[in-house]
C-alpha cells in the first residue's frame, strides 16, 4: 500500500479489529509465509518487472485455501478490438492526462508498463504453473481490464486439472 492508503488504513484500523492485519512491503521481497487469507490488488502488478518472484512470494504468503484476487490492465490478446484499444490507450489516455494534469508526460508511461505484463491467458497459465487454482477469470471494459481470482490449494489437496 502506498503512503496515503496506509494513513487511511490507520484511521480505519479500529473498525477492523485484531483479526485484520495490514502490511506495507516490497512485494517481490515479501517476507511472509502462510500469513494471509486474502491478497488483492488493483492495477498494481504491471508495475513490477519480476513477475515470477512476485507471484512465488504471493503464493508463499497465502495460507492453504487462501485467495488471490487481481484486477489488472493486461497486455491485450490479439483480436478485433485490440487496435482500437491500443490507439485509445497510447494516444487518447496520455492526451487526456496531459490536458487534465497540465503535465506533458502524464500517463505516457502507462502503456509501456502494461506491455510488460501478461495477456489474460498467459497470466492464468502462469498462476496455474505456480500452484494456484484459478477459479475465475472475467474480462471487463471491452477486454481492457481482467479480473483473476485464484486459490492456493489446501495441504494434500490434488491440483485441479486445467
Amino acid at each position: 500500500m502506498s503512503g496515503p492508503f496506509v494513513s487511511k488504513i490507520d484511521t480505519l484500523r479500529p473498525a477492523f479489529g485484531p483479526r485484520v492485519k495490514f502490511a506495507q512491503v516490497s512485494l517481490p521481497d515479501m517476507p511472509f509465509a502462510n500469513w494471509a487469507d486474502v491478497v488483492f490488488s488493483t492495477a498494481t502488478f504491471h508495475w513490477i518487472l519480476d513477475h515470477e518472484r512476485l507471484f512465488q512470494r504471493l503464493h508463499a504468503a497465502l495460507r492453504p485455501g487462501g485467495r488471490l484476487a487481481v484486477l489488472e490492465i493486461p497486455k491485450m490478446d490479439e483480436g478485433l478490438l485490440r487496435p482500437f484499444a491500443r490507439f485509445h490507450f497510447t494516444q487518447v489516455v496520455p492526451r487526456l492526462g496531459r490536458l487534465i494534469s497540465g503535465h506533458r508526460s502524464a500517463y505516457t508511461y502507462l502503456p509501456l508498463s502494461v506491455d510488460h505484463f501478461m495477456t489474460p491467458r498467459e497470466f492464468t497459465a502462469h498462476l496455474v504453473g505456480l500452484g494456484f487454482e484459478v477459479t475465475e477469470v472475467r474480462m471487463l471494459m471491452f477486454g481492457t481490464v481482467a479480473m483473476h481470482v485464484a486459490r492456493k490449494p489446501l495441504l494434500g489437496e490434488p491440483r485441479a486439472a486445467r
